[in-house]
């Protein structure tokens, strides 16, 4: 583990990490802003972090300088840090991990978090996502999941998540940390939030919820949600006041609805889809491009949202 630096001892008992990253796989920041919402409900502290220096093209994510009030400067580097949830009485600890998706050297970056989960006596990993998808905002957040171990696949096929492993083409670094987890006999789950893809202002306070509740449903594991709730309807609320101020995009919204409905009825009768998405840009529905921006302009021009993942 020569590339990560310790800020504590490293515990024990920990059984489980839940990891996400921010990039490609983070649509909304609702991957990272789910284990940063777990992070402060839990009282979790940094316990190791990875080194950047063999992981990152500082030319495609440069650190960031910062000036105090007393005008001293800083530099801030990308950081992969994982945390430790102490437990209680009711909980079991959690070892929780949050990072940026490296440029380089991804089998060395996925050993290393290997051997470092092993070392705190982790058996199982759970993976947050998010991707942009053609799903309406005013239908319930849609999560799917996957598990590799029979007793929560199970539990996910009873909640109606359950997704089997169709997908071809690219991935990220939670897929490649998870292959390695598996040749090493650790378990891993995984659970996707689908953020509509024309309400793309971060964090996506909705989703951050929808991913929390599907998992304390599937594996017991949660927090106090009572915050994400209100905020997730004040910005329900906020979304739905730009769009009826734009009628091209509150007709397409109506559209992606019936859509939606009519996918939801096909699957519901034994007749699912062949990918279970609705793709943007598919012929169903016209371009929505310009929709997208004339929302995410309205959106930029209200008072800043104050989301769970600042």
């Amino acid at each position: 583990m020569q590339d990560i630096r310790l800020h504590r001892e490293i515990p024990r008992n920990v059984r489980t990490v839940i990891m996400a990253f921010y990039g490609w796989t983070d649509a909304g920041d609702a991957a990272t802003g789910a284990v940063e919402f777990l992070s402060r409900a839990r009282n979790a502290e940094v316990i190791a972090e990875f080194d950047p220096d063999e992981f990152f093209n500082f030319t495609d994510y440069r650190p960031i300088v910062n000036v105090d009030d007393s005008g001293v400067r800083s530099l801030t580097w990308p950081q992969n840090r994982f945390y430790l949830a102490p437990g209680t009485d009711a909980t079991e600890p959690l070892l929780l991990f949050s990072g940026i998706e490296p440029h380089l050297r991804w089998k060395r970056f996925s050993n290393q978090f290997v051997d470092f989960i092993l070392e705190c006596g982790v058996e199982h990993i759970i993976s947050f996502g998010a991707l942009l998808n053609a799903v309406p905002h005013t239908r319930k957040p849609y999560v799917n999941g996957s598990s590799r171990t029979p007793e929560i696949k199970a539990t996910m096929e009873r909640l109606g998540i359950a997704r089997g492993g169709s997908y071809n083409g690219p991935t990220g670094i939670s897929s490649v940390i998870a292959e390695a987890c598996q040749r090493r006999g650790i378990g891993s789950s995984s659970f996707w939030g689908h953020v509509p893809h024309y309400i793309q202002t971060s964090p996506n306070p909705t989703i951050i919820h929808a991913i929390l509740d599907t998992l304390r449903q599937s594996m017991g594991i949660g927090a106090d949600l009572r915050e994400l709730e209100g905020e997730s309807a004040a910005f329900y609320e906020q979304c739905e006041e730009a769009i009826e101020e734009e009628p091209s995009m509150r007709q397409y919204v109506r559209k992606l609805e019936q859509y939606y409905d009519e996918t939801e009825a096909e699957q519901q009768s034994g007749r699912p889809s062949s990918t279970g998405l609705i793709t943007p840009g598919s012929p169903e529905f016209p371009d929505a491009q310009d929709l997208v921006d004339d929302l995410e302009d309205f959106l930029r021009r209200r008072p800043p949202f104050n989301g769970s993942s600042s």
